[in-house]
C-alpha cells in the first residue's frame, strides 16, 4: 500500500508543478522541516506520511482524495482476461499512470480484456489498462450441461468469471469427454437433457466422482424425483432461470467443502 500510496504521491507532486527528478527530495524536505531522509523515505514509499506532514502538503495544494483516487486506479484488480483465446482470471497490478508498461488489457465487448504487448514507446489506447505486472490464477474447472445453446452461451460466459469452463450440449458429450469426469471440480446439468435421464447421469456421475452436482429446472412437477438424487452426497438443485452470481458462490462454497 506505501508503494502505490507514494506513486500516487509524486503523481500528484508532478499535476502541481513540484520540482522534479533529484531535486524533488530537498524540496520537500524544506516544505515538510525535515533532513533530506524522511522526504526520500516517503517518496520511495518506505515511510509513512504523518499527520503533521499532510497538513503541510495540503497547502501546497495536494488532495488526498486525489491520491486515493489514483491508488484505486493502480491497486491490483481481479480481471478475466482473454489470453489465447481462453478466458482467464488473473490479478492485474496496473501501472503507474504516465509511466512505461510492457504490455495492455484491450477491453472486449463482451466485458472481459485481452492481454496485448507493447513496444517502446507505445501509447496506451482510450479502451486500454497499462499493466505493471500479472498474477494468473488458478480456477477450478466446471462443466455444464445444457442442450439449450442461448441458455448454455450465458451460462458459460457468467460461470467463465470464476471457473474455467466446459460445455456440453448433452450427456453424451460429457461422458465421452477425453480427459474424463474426475477432471471436474463441479457439475451443473440441466434436467431435461434430450439424450439421457438426468437421474441416470447424475447416477453415472456419482459412480465416478464425489464432485458436487447442481441440478437446473423450471419444470415444479420433478421435485420429488430431483429431492430423491439429493440423497446422494453434494446433489443440489437450483431453479431456473438461475442466478449466476448467486449460482457460481453456491457452487464456490461446495467445492470448498470438498477440499
Amino acid at each position: 500500500m506505501q508503494l502505490a500510496f507514494a506513486a500516487a504521491l509524486n503523481g500528484e507532486l508532478d499535476s502541481l508543478g513540484f520540482e522534479k527528478g533529484p531535486g524533488r527530495t530537498s524540496a520537500l524536505a524544506k516544505v515538510l522541516g525535515m533532513t533530506r531522509t524522511q522526504p526520500y523515505r516517503i517518496l520511495k514509499g518506505l515511510s509513512a506520511l504523518s499527520t503533521e506532514s499532510m497538513a503541510e502538503l495540503r497547502k501546497l495544494g495536494v488532495s488526498f482524495d486525489r491520491i486515493m483516487d489514483r491508488i484505486n486506479r493502480i491497486s491490483p484488480t481481479s480481471m478475466t482476461v482473454m489470453v489465447n483465446g481462453e478466458l482467464i482470471s488473473v490479478i492485474v497490478q496496473r501501472a503507474v499512470p504516465g509511466g512505461d508498461c510492457a504490455a495492455a488489457l484491450r477491453r472486449l465487448e463482451d466485458g472481459s480484456h485481452s492481454l496485448v504487448s507493447l513496444d517502446p514507446g507505445d501509447t496506451l489506447a482510450e479502451d486500454e489498462i497499462g499493466v505493471q505486472s500479472l498474477q494468473f490464477l488458478a480456477r477450478n474447472t466446471l462443466a455444464i450441461v445444457e442442450d439449450i445453446k442461448t441458455e448454455r452461451d450465458l451460462l458459460q460466459r457468467a460461470m467463465s468469471n470464476s471457473f474455467k469452463v466446459v460445455a456440453f450440449a448433452n450427456a453424451k458429450s460429457l461422458l465421452s469427454h477425453s480427459a474424463g469426469l474426475t477432471r471436474f471440480k463441479a457439475f451443473v446439468i440441466d434436467w431435461g437433457l434430450p439424450d439421457m435421464d438426468c437421474a441416470e447421469l447424475i447416477t453415472t456421475i456419482r459412480g465416478a466422482t464425489e464432485a458436487p452436482i447442481f441440478i437446473l429446472t423450471g419444470n415444479t412437477e420433478v421435485s420429488e424425483q430431483i429431492a430423491g438424487l439429493m440423497d446422494y452426497s453434494q446433489v443440489h438443485h437450483a431453479t431456473k432461470p438461475a442466478d449466476t452470481l448467486i449460482l457460481s458462490k453456491r457452487i464456490s462454497s461446495a467445492i470448498r467443502l470438498m477440499a
